[in-house]
């Protein structure tokens, strides 16, 4: 709020109060099988190893997304042959 200098406009303040109840309206319906936050964000820091890193521009993460992505499925078929 106030590196933009938006404190005086009260609705951007009252929305800014209430972000803790944010995340729980978007996410109510979504399945995360009890996994905690810190759960979460170890599973995606897991996904994204090897692909990108802090210093990935935007164009280059799209690009890294789609090797990350096959990369997971070619493991998943491999894995699926073996059976």
């Amino acid at each position: 709020r106030d590196k933009y200098r938006l404190e005086n406009i009260c609705w951007i303040s009252d929305m800014y109060d209430q972000r803790i109840q944010w995340a729980k309206d978007f996410l109510k319906d979504v399945f995360l099988a009890g996994m905690t936050t810190s759960g979460r964000t170890e599973s995606i820091n897991s996904f994204f190893d090897g692909f990108v890193n802090s210093n990935t521009m935007l164009n280059e993460f799209v690009v890294q997304y789609d090797k990350a992505i096959e990369s997971r499925r070619a493991a998943k078929e491999e894995e699926t042959s073996r059976l």
